[in-house]
């Protein structure tokens, strides 16, 4: 299983060149992975491999992605049976971290909660806990591919459930502490979801590429944008868009 990057220099105004940045023969089953940009120059990926037993390694690049190291870490994140979702991002001294060389990751898999990653030394070493447990949750048992978003006011995490119904949300403040768990009212069934800042709005975007129970459209892109001091009030209160279909 390899992961291939492709780097510009001109924003892709030339052809791109292409770059190895994990492989691994003995263990070829790649499960998912989590790329960010680090302390200093640095790059750095978490990756998981295997499929009964897996395999977390920590991937990293300190001259612009030319070379690039690989290290074994399932020892360190005990686990092991994480699914990295979404970007490395930092992780600052306020929320647990370290505010120049603290970054985490979000995932899910093994045990029912979201989970992370996390580094306070920009990789040299790792660790992992629960970020929010699905007590509370208004539906389902379990939770999957959660998406962690830093805001002006403090975080925001998203995921769906095994309920396959609404996506669901938790605010906390610079802490890192999250509220409960509320119904945003945005359908998804069990659709991917992603969610970027942009212009002081958290803008929450979902494939149907899975029809559900009460969805309206097939193979749409739907958007909600939120204010960016994000309240459970706003979460549960935005406006919709179909924005491709």
């Amino acid at each position: 299983g390899q992961i291939i990057m492709a780097r510009s220099y001109d924003w892709l105004a030339s052809a791109a060149e292409w770059v190895t940045i994990f492989s691994r023969e003995t263990d070829p089953y790649v499960r998912a992975a989590a790329i960010g940009n680090m302390g200093g120059s640095r790059i750095g990926g978490i990756i998981t491999t295997g499929d009964a037993t897996r395999t977390q390694w920590f991937t990293y690049s300190d001259d612009g992605g030319t070379t690039w190291t690989e290290t074994d870490i399932t020892a360190s994140v005990p686990d092991a049976q994480h699914f990295p979702y979404g970007q490395i991002i930092p992780w600052p001294a306020a929320a647990g971290g370290h505010d120049t060389l603290g970054f985490l990751v979000v995932s899910y898999g093994g045990t029912v909660d979201a989970k992370y990653m996390g580094t306070t030394d920009n990789g040299a070493t790792w660790t992992d806990g629960v970020l929010k447990s699905t007590a509370g949750m208004p539906f389902g048992t379990t939770l999957q591919e959660p998406i962690l978003l830093k805001t002006s006011a403090g975080w925001v995490l998203f995921a769906r459930t095994n309920a396959d119904s609404n996506l669901i949300a938790a605010v906390a403040g610079p802490d890192m502490v999250f509220g409960a768990w509320i119904d945003t009212g945005f359908p998804q069934g069990s659709n991917p979801v992603t969610a970027v800042i942009d212009d002081g709005y958290i803008n929450v975007i979902i494939q149907d590429r899975r029809l559900f129970a009460g969805s309206v459209y097939d193979n749409a892109v739907r958007l909600r944008r939120i204010p960016e001091t994000a309240s459970p009030a706003t979460l549960a209160d935005a406006e919709e868009t179909v924005v491709a279909i």
